[in-house]
Formats: C-alpha cells, sequence, structure tokens
C-alpha cells in the first residue's frame, strides 16, 4: 500500500499516514488512548476527540466571553479592579483589548 500520498485522517493534519489513517503523532495518541481508556476502534477514537474538541472549544467561549464582560469594563472609567497601580502609585492601563477577545470568539464560532 502505497502510503506516501496519502494525508492524516485530520482536517488539520498535513502529515503522511503512517498506520490506520493516522500520522505519526496521532497514532501514538491513539495507541496512549486504547491502552488507557479501552477504545477498540480508529471511529471510537474519533469519537472521543471530537467529544473533547466540544468541550474544551465550549471552556474556552466561556472564558473568552467573561474576558469580553472584563475588558467592556476598562472603557467605563471605572477604576475597581480593571486596572493595576505601577510604582509610582498611578493606575496603568490594562493589557486586555477588547477587539483581540471579540475576534476570539468569532474564530470559535467558525
Amino acid at each position: 500500500m502505497n502510503t506516501e500520498n496519502k494525508q492524516c485522517i485530520f482536517e488539520n493534519c498535513k502529515e503522511g499516514v503512517r498506520s490506520k489513517g493516522l500520522c505519526k503523532n496521532h497514532y501514538a495518541n491513539y495507541i496512549y488512548t486504547r491502552k488507557t481508556k479501552g477504545i477498540d476502534s480508529v471511529e471510537d477514537y474519533l469519537r472521543l476527540k471530537k467529544n473533547e474538541e466540544k468541550e474544551t472549544s465550549s471552556k474556552l467561549r466561556e472564558q473568552y466571553k467573561s474576558l469580553e464582560r472584563y475588558a467592556a469594563g476598562i472603557n467605563t472609567g471605572t477604576n475597581a479592579g480593571r486596572r493595576e497601580r505601577g510604582n509610582a502609585g498611578k493606575y496603568k492601563k490594562s493589557v486586555i483589548n477588547p477587539v483581540s477577545i471579540k475576534k476570539s470568539l468569532e474564530r470559535l464560532d467558525d
């Protein structure tokens, strides 16, 4: 079987196939997961990975939304916990950018 021109099953992976349609890294993860979680096939592994991705993206979404609420308060003129004191005791602006948080949320929706 010619495996040089085939790509890994995962969408974002551009590596060549090692075995069972998976590249070297994903195959190693599959073997580890098979031993630790007792899955039987590559399909079960893919299903497990998709479920983990959904959980991770929902957690990230919650974090980004809370950051967005936090960053929105920066521009209201209040100092309640949204600015840190520097060495001179003056307030310095927060480094959180509401626009970048908004873009990150939009990327999660894609």
